[in-house]
């Protein structure tokens, strides 16, 4: 365990888990400054809720500053800075802030880390619903909610038998130099955060970090369907362990029901639906049997589990028309992930800020129950031109009520309106959950005939 007594410590951003950072490393005897780039009014109203022992500095990264730090410690928000490379020269480590909470774990608590470009909070919350059934003490946080990982460390499941799950986004990978999850879990990769990375390729490289260091004993467990998932694992040092709803593996699809060696679910008992929600039961249940999770709980806490906000939530049937809200739906494979499989006739909303994909994958998803196309937002253009050379019609919506309308009028009973944008949604919303509750709004809004 790392010594931070009387040590300087820079934490780079202010923000939420800035914040859990800092006071975690305050009570550790820590001399701490909070750094953060921004010098707004958004930005000094969250500096009120650091602890008063910790020193500011706002709207620069000053190169003093950190000559001065013995460690440097991220939040996953904030983009490689160039003064890290000036630290690492003269060896000052720069790391993230889970890489700084595995540090501090009992070596018998069990770490289960998830991370994929699609279906990460879904599958970490199925997993935080079993462990919430053993009668062990369990947290369920990282990039999940509102419990950044170094709030595990004063919780009760940072004990022997304890089970920590987390969230983890490529972002927090990519200033971990030792992050090794006892059973660490990579769902899918497929292009995302293209605006941030400018490659495919060095986004797909941060997620395979979730294997690069763990140990023999730990456990690796990856989608078979997904050759980048399935490459990562092989180079592992762990104990592999595949999933897939399309072929044979460890956790496998037969016959409507998700097979993992003598348990077995019936998919009409999954309380989330779509094939890419048996993945990630699939997943949950491999992750639990590596936590040595008794069959019961592993049952009770899939059958207890509701659908994440935003996550494919039903909203409201009218009219014989059922609502979904899938905001969270916020890159082209997560839209294609919730389509496959879908059978009835689909209205499909959908648009924001462009984060670099082709938008064909989702749309070839989406054709064959395609009723009617909603566009939004700075991506809407875009979208439509790939549309066009499908076939498929469109209508543009000027905002949220205006594309609830037009869904409204443009479906027939027995069919469904989806809100599953495929974009980012800061040109229009602060966030998606933003987006999906202006959604949700809007469809209470409508008259029932």
């Amino acid at each position: 365990m790392m010594k931070l007594d009387g040590k300087h410590v820079v934490v780079v951003g202010a923000a939420q888990t800035g914040q859990a950072l800092a006071k975690f490393l305050v009570s550790r005897g820590a001399k701490v400054t909070v750094n953060d780039g921004r010098d707004d009014e958004k930005t000094r109203k969250r500096i009120g809720n650091l602890p008063k022992e910790a020193k500011i500095v706002l709207g620069e990264h000053p190169q003093s500053l950190f000559e001065s730090a013995d460690l440097v410690v991220t939040s996953p928000g904030v983009p490689e800075l160039s003064v890290y490379s000036h630290c690492r020269t003269k060896g000052t480590e720069v790391i993230a802030e889970i890489e700084l909470a595995s540090r501090f774990f009992h070596e018998d608590a069990t770490l289960i880390a998830i991370t994929g470009t699609n279906g990460k909070s879904t599958t970490t919350s199925l997993i935080g619903s079993i462990a919430s059934n053993t009668g062990r003490a369990s947290f369920c946080g990282g990039n999940l909610g509102n419990k950044p990982l170094i709030e595990a460390v004063d919780d009760p499941a940072n004990s022997s038998g304890g089970i920590i799950v987390a969230e983890v986004a490529g972002f927090m990978l990519e200033h971990c130099v030792s992050f090794a999850p006892d059973i660490g879990l990579l769902l899918n990769i497929t292009p995302d955060h293209l605006d941030r990375y400018g490659e495919f390729e060095i986004y797909a490289g941060m997620k395979k970090r979730i294997f690069k260091w763990q140990r023999q004993g730990q456990f690796s467990i990856a989608n078979a369907s997904c050759a980048l998932s399935k490459e990562a694992a092989r180079r592992s040092l762990g104990i592999q362990l595949y999933f897939s709803s399309e072929e044979k593996a460890d956790a496998s699809w037969t016959d409507g029901k998700v097979m993992v060696g003598d348990f077995s679910i019936d998919g009409s008992e999954l309380p989330i639906i779509g094939l890419h929600n048996v993945q990630n039961v699939q997943a949950a249940i491999l992750a639990a049997q590596c936590a040595k999770i008794e069959p019961a709980a592993i049952r009770a806490g899939i059958l207890k589990f509701e659908a994440c906000p935003h996550r494919m939530e039903f909203v409201k049937s009218i009219d014989g028309v059922d609502y979904y809200d899938d905001s969270k739906g916020t890159n082209v494979d997560a839209v294609a992930a919730s389509l496959n499989g879908f059978e009835k006739p689909v209205v499909l909303i959908a648009g924001g800020v462009h984060k670099g994909s082709s938008y064909i994958p989702m749309l070839e998803k989406y054709q064959p129950v395609a009723r009617q196309l909603i566009l939004i937002g700075e991506a809407a253009n875009l979208i439509a031109e790939e549309a066009a050379k499908m076939g498929l019609s469109h209508l543009m919506a000027t905002d949220m009520k205006d594309a609830v309308g037009k869904a409204k009028a443009a479906s027939i009973t027995g069919d469904a309106v989806i809100l599953s944008p495929a974009c980012s949604s800061y040109d229009m919303f602060t966030n998606f959950e933003a987006r999906g509750r202006a959604f949700q709004e809007c469809v209470a809004s409508l008259n029932e005939i």
